[in-house]
């Protein structure tokens, strides 16, 4: 099964609006019409760039292997690799909350990539603005989810691994 989810749709929206401001502001400013345009092409390339990273789904497929994704710091790893598996409910009122980013990025209600942790440990995750959150524990890493749909994550995980 593959969960797809949007990782940013609500910033998009809002760097779409800016540079729209932008281009305009810039048309109807005095200059030289070459430095305008120069400036116009340079923050288009710039929104399609951002829109390039953030701006594609992300796919999680979950398998009786186990879960993989390419995307955000490639989680890639095994229901046998498993050595604990918890589901935390109110996750951000506890140690599991993400919070320093380490390497990854922090959009309005999406967070992704390596984070530490308010309990000290640091963690690879992907979350969303949801409240439950789900934590694997491999030797070598830990992975958070807290996704919109973590129900069913932990419904297909649980064919594989006891929580």
């Amino acid at each position: 099964m593959t969960l797809t989810f949007s990782s940013g749709s609500t910033l998009l929206i809002f760097f779409g609006i800016v540079l729209a401001a932008v281009i305009i502001l810039m048309i109807l400013r005095p200059g030289k019409r070459g430095q305008k345009l120069l400036s116009i092409v340079i923050l288009l390339v710039t929104f399609s760039v951002v829109y390039f990273i953030f701006g594609r789904p992300t796919e999680i497929l979950i398998d009786s292997e186990g879960i993989h994704s390419e995307a955000y710091g490639k989680i890639n790893f095994a229901w046998t690799d498993v050595n604990d598996a918890e589901i935390i409910e109110n996750y951000e009122d506890t140690g599991w909350k993400p919070s320093v980013k380490i390497n990854g990025s922090g959009l309005i209600g999406f967070r992704a990539g390596r984070y530490r942790l308010t309990n000290g440990d640091t963690a690879k995750i992907l979350t969303q603005k949801s409240d439950k959150a789900i934590v694997f524990q491999t030797k070598d890493e830990i992975y958070l989810f807290a996704l919109d749909e973590t129900d069913k994550l932990i419904e297909i995980a649980s064919d594989y691994i006891e929580f």
